[in-house]
């Protein structure tokens, strides 16, 4: 009787997946990864600007605290 439920729920997964999801076309995929992939480079350089300006101040402070 158990097994009986998860069959069906995969069976009915499965149906959905196959006719009531809208998939994307191959150019609908490719332009969300090229937007993904400059989105993140994007935040990538971002974080690495911020971090060298904090490094940059901690070391200029650590460097007036000790004179």
């Amino acid at each position: 009787m158990r097994s009986n439920r998860y069959v069906r729920f995969i069976l009915d997964a499965y149906y959905e997946l196959r006719h009531k999801v809208t998939w994307p076309t191959f150019n609908e995929a490719r332009n969300m990864t090229i937007v993904v992939l400059l989105l993140s480079a994007a935040v990538g350089v971002i974080l690495g600007v911020v971090d060298y300006g904090l490094q940059s101040l901690y070391v200029l402070l650590v460097h007036l605290g000790g004179k």
